[in-house]
Order: structure tokens, then sequence, then C-alpha cells
């Protein structure tokens, strides 16, 4: 299984900051997911966006992929990580998002088998941005890409979709941390002041 990291977000509501060099105990947000993936992933791809450059990406032990268009988000950057992928299950997640059980990833991937994608529900809704993604949703991207549509599940309804209950879920992550993502300054201030989640 390949882990995929969307690293791909202009952190707008950030200040403009890259939040993949964003600190959090001690390492940055990128390394520490890369860190985290790679004790259940065989290989990893680091997803960023188009135009992206500086240190966030420099001297790092895997791939980095820019985004095959730009301006596009989340649903471009799962596309260009599945397309360059050499493994047919992926786990996708974002940078931003410091916290993973990978208890819950292994769960999913064992729940996968007959899913072009299996994710997790979490207080009544599906969780896109936490799952398993097999190189067959490519055509269906593809699709939507083309009829200029942006939202990341926006070609779920053209492929076979799994979706693992939330009690399932509290079993392995029974506060929903991996579901935790940092987009604001004030967001980050809170993690950070409290060494965690608040």
């Amino acid at each position: 299984m390949t882990g995929i990291i969307l690293a791909g977000g202009t952190g707008s509501r950030m200040g403009g900051k890259d939040k993949a060099l964003l600190l959090f105990s001690g390492e940055t947000f990128l390394r520490r997911k890369i860190r985290l993936l790679s004790a259940f992933c065989e290989s990893l791809l680091v997803v960023a966006a188009a135009a992206a450059a500086g240190a966030a990406f420099e001297n790092l032990d895997v791939p980095v992929i820019r985004d095959e268009a730009p301006g596009i988000g989340p649903l471009m950057g799962l596309y260009t990580g599945l397309k360059h992928s050499e493994t047919d299950i992926n786990f996708v997640t974002t940078v931003d998002s410091p916290f993973i059980s990978g208890e819950l990833a292994a769960k999913l991937r064992q729940q996968a088998a007959g899913f072009d994608v299996f994710i997790p529900m979490w207080t009544g809704y599906p969780e896109p941005l936490f799952g398993v993604y097999r190189k067959t949703c490519l055509p269906a991207i593809e699709r939507v890409l083309s009829e200029n549509r942006r939202r990341i599940v926006s070609f779920y309804p053209h492929i076979t979709v799994g979706y693992l209950p939330e009690e399932e879920v509290r079993r392995f992550d029974p506060q929903g941390l991996s579901f935790i993502n940092v987009n604001t300054e004030e967001e980050y201030r809170s993690l950070t002041e409290n060494n965690g989640p608040a």
C-alpha cells in the first residue's frame, strides 16, 4: 500500500504560511506525517501544489509529485497521487492533519476488498481525506475533472464506495483525532499551546 500525502494547500486561512512547514512536537507537519505513515505503508508519495517550492519539500526521503494542473484542490492532488502510485491500493491523507491512527488505517485496508474507495464515518459524515483509494478511481476522477467538478467526493457516484461505521471507527480512534485538521492560525495556536488537540 502506498501512502499519499496531499500537501498542496495554499494556507490562505493560515496567513499564507506553508502548513507543511508548521512545527509540532519538534518536527514539521510533513515530516511527522511521513514518519507516521511509514509505520504501515510500504511506500510513500507527497503531492505538492504545481507551483510549490521551498524548504518543505527539500531533502525528503520520499518522492514529491506536483499537481498535474494548478488551482483545483484536493481532487487534483488525489488524481495526481493515484496516477503516480505504483500500487493498486493507496492510503490518502492530508499534511495538515497531525494525528493518525495506524490501527484505524489498517482496519480500512482490511475492509476495503471489493470497493474502489473505503472511508470512515465520523459524527454522521464521511471522511474522504482519510481513506483507502484504488487506482481504479482514475477514470471516474478524469470524468468529473473534465466537467469542471472539483469536490473531492464528486466522482463517488461513478465508483463503489464503502464506509466504516462510526461505532467501528471509535474502537480504534475514540476521539476522532485522525480527522482533526489545522486550517487557521487559531487552530494551530490551540494545538501547540495544548501540545495536542484542545
